[in-house]
Order: structure tokens, then C-alpha cells, then sequence
């Protein structure tokens, strides 16, 4: 009799576990035997008039055979015009750490809950809106606020669920899942020096909001972002590309959204596109990615290129035992890259639809691409 009501007190966690209200929101996490879990969240901010970008990481860790988390990391990466890459990445014990989910259990409704860490500060999302503020005293000795609004969903008919990973979570199941809160949201920050309070830079501009979670991060992976403006209007893409095993196939996702145009391109091992083209290389200091898609009369050709130099320092990584930067495998980031984009119609005498090239676009390579 106690085995079983053992067994139907696990099936119910198991059941609340599987039911949450957007993948953006913290995700439950059933104690896992073998396999760790994490979860975490990427805010990147684009101020194009300043030509200046930055960019916040959280993440929480949990091992296995534990029931909660025991591990938090978060991350400021600055871009400043004319200097490298700065980067500042701090850790705490998870008893600093509260993460608050306020949502409905409902599946698609919006997402709303708030993380709040002592001697980092705070990310409260309430579906559109979002605010943060967080403290980097060692390295950068800097406090970034910012505040958030008029989302822009991955898909507005289904703004809380759909996602890049599509039906490619059905078809194969990743252990590292990813989704897209927002391509480009409005943005106000201030970055503020700790000490004197000063004003180190203060604008409006764009933001970048996703997230992943799971058990273990690919072997491999590149991503790419950028939001650009042509005649006012925005242009927003998102390309990756990871090999979770050399055992396993390869995963790619590719979105752009522009007028007229919302287009999203997923391979699993080259059997949803039917042409694709996928290049990774290092040439007298540039670093390259380039991917090109075509179906269903959709042509779409990405390359984006950044100087080695502006890369950053190896971001912490998760293993079995919890976020580290001596694997030697974590990933690097540029936010200087330059991306050219040609987007053709071919059931239309291969129309030319798009074809410009966006600047402050951020690169990034992982695991065996880092290397």
C-alpha cells in the first residue's frame, strides 16, 4: 500500500510537472537520476544610435538524484563602441536565489514570474512587460536596468507556446530545448556606474528575450541574431545550427521577420529543407557563418562574419556537477558581427524580396565550433 500511493504521489508530480503556462516561464524539474537539468534566460539589448549592445544570462543548475536546484550563474557580456568585449560571469549558492513562478498552469497563457538573487537583483516578467536590474561590482563595476515592453512573439497567433523548435520536438526528442520570447522588444536601459552612481551610457533601443532548458548542452552549436531597421520598419532574424552527438543528427533552425515577410526554415538532418547550405570557417581573423535555405519557393541566403578580436572570454557551461569554465567548450560571443541577408521569391521569376546587411549582430560559437 505505501509503494503504491508512493507511485501515485510521483505520477501526480510528474503530471503538475508537464503542465506549465509558457516555455518562457521557469520550468518544473522532477528529480533526475543520471541526468542533471537546467534553466536559463538570455536578454539581449541593441541600442543601434549608440552603437552599443549588452546582454544578461541567467541560469540555475540542478544534479542529479537532487531535487532542487544547487547552482546559479549569471552573466553580463558589454559591447562598447571602440572597446572589447567586456564580460563580468558570477555564481551563487541557490539558498541566494528565489524564482517565483506567478502564472497559470494553463498551457499557452502568458508568461509572468520573477527571479530574484541577493547581491545580483532581479528579472520580473509580466507577458509583455519585463524590467531587470542587476549588479556586476567585480570586473565591470557596473548596474544595468532595463526595462521592457510590446513584445514580439515568435508567432503572434500562438504568442505564448509556438516557438523555433516546432514539431522537431516531436520528430526528435533534444536534450536542450529553446525558445523565443521575443525578437525584438522595446527597450529603455541605463548602465550605471556602482560606486559614484554616475551614468555610464542611458538610451532607448531593441531587445532580444529567449531562453533554454533541459539536461545537457550539444557537443557543437552555433547562433546568430540581429535586428536591424529599413525605412523604419524592423528586421529581425535568428539562425542556429547544433550537433547534439555525432551519433545524432544535426538541428538548424533559421527565422526572419520582416515587412511581408515571416518566414521559418527547421532541419533535422537535412530532411525538412530540401536544399541547405551550411558553413563554419576562420579566415585571417574573420569568423564566418553562413547558412542558406530553400523551400516551398522561399530562398534565403545568411552570412554573418565578425573580427576573432571581438570575441569574448568563454562563457560558464553546464556539466554534470554544475556551471563551469574549464571545460574547455564554452561558447564565445562577438556583438559587432555584420550579417548579409538576401531573401528571393523563386515562384515568382526569383524576385528579390530583401537584400541589405544589419551591423551589431551577435554571433556566437559553442562547444567543437569554439574549438
Amino acid at each position: 500500500c505505501t509503494r503504491m500511493t508512493m507511485i501515485l504521489h510521483l505520477l501526480m508530480a510528474l503530471q503538475c510537472f508537464t503542465t506549465i503556462a509558457s516555455p518562457f516561464d521557469p520550468q518544473p524539474h522532477p528529480p533526475l537520476l543520471f541526468q542533471p537539468f537546467i534553466d536559463g534566460w538570455f536578454v539581449r539589448v541593441v541600442d543601434h544610435a549608440q552603437n552599443l549592445s549588452f546582454a544578461t544570462i541567467f541560469a540555475s543548475h540542478q544534479a542529479p538524484r537532487h531535487a532542487h536546484y544547487n547552482d546559479s550563474f549569471s552573466t553580463l557580456l558589454l559591447s562598447l563602441p571602440a572597446t572589447p568585449m567586456r564580460i563580468e560571469q558570477r555564481r551563487f549558492p541557490q539558498s541566494h536565489v528565489s524564482i517565483i513562478s506567478r502564472s497559470s498552469s494553463h498551457a499557452g497563457t502568458p508568461s509572468s514570474f520573477r527571479i530574484e538573487t541577493d547581491g545580483l537583483g532581479y528579472f520580473d516578467v509580466n507577458d509583455s512587460v519585463a524590467t531587470m536590474s542587476y549588479e556586476y561590482p567585480s570586473s565591470l563595476g557596473v548596474r544595468v536596468q532595463v526595462n521592457l515592453s510590446h513584445r514580439v512573439p515568435w508567432n503572434r497567433r500562438k504568442p505564448n507556446s509556438d516557438g523555433p523548435m516546432g514539431p522537431i520536438i516531436s520528430r526528435f526528442p533534444l536534450p536542450t530545448k529553446y525558445y523565443i520570447h521575443s525578437f525584438a522588444s522595446r527597450a529603455e536601459y541605463v548602465v550605471l556606474d556602482i560606486k559614484t552612481g554616475e551614468i555610464i551610457r542611458k538610451g532607448s533601443g531593441v531587445a532580444h528575450m529567449e531562453k533554454n532548458w533541459g539536461n545537457v548542452f550539444p557537443i557543437a552549436w552555433t547562433w546568430a541574431q540581429a535586428i536591424g531597421f529599413i525605412n523604419g520598419s524592423k528586421v529581425e532574424l535568428v539562425a542556429t545550427s547544433c550537433l547534439v552527438s555525432h551519433l545524432a543528427p544535426k538541428v538548424s533552425v533559421v527565422a526572419l521577420r520582416a515587412p511581408n515577410i515571416h518566414w521559418d526554415f527547421r532541419l533535422l538532418d537535412n530532411r525538412s529543407f530540401k536544399y541547405n547550405r551550411f558553413i563554419l570557417a576562420q579566415d585571417i581573423g574573420i569568423w564566418e557563418f553562413a547558412i542558406e535555405s530553400k523551400e516551398d519557393g522561399r530562398f534565403l541566403a545568411l552570412n554573418f562574419t565578425a573580427p576573432s578580436s571581438s570575441f569574448s572570454e568563454r562563457l560558464l557551461t553546464p556539466t554534470h556537477a554544475g556551471f563551469s569554465n574549464n571545460t574547455g567548450i564554452g561558447a564565445k560571443e562577438s556583438y559587432i558581427a555584420r550579417v548579409d541577408i538576401s531573401a528571393i521569391d523563386t515562384n515568382k521569376d526569383n524576385k528579390q524580396l530583401l537584400k541589405t546587411s544589419i551591423f551589431q549582430a551577435a554571433l556566437e560559437f559553442g562547444g567543437e565550433y569554439a574549438a
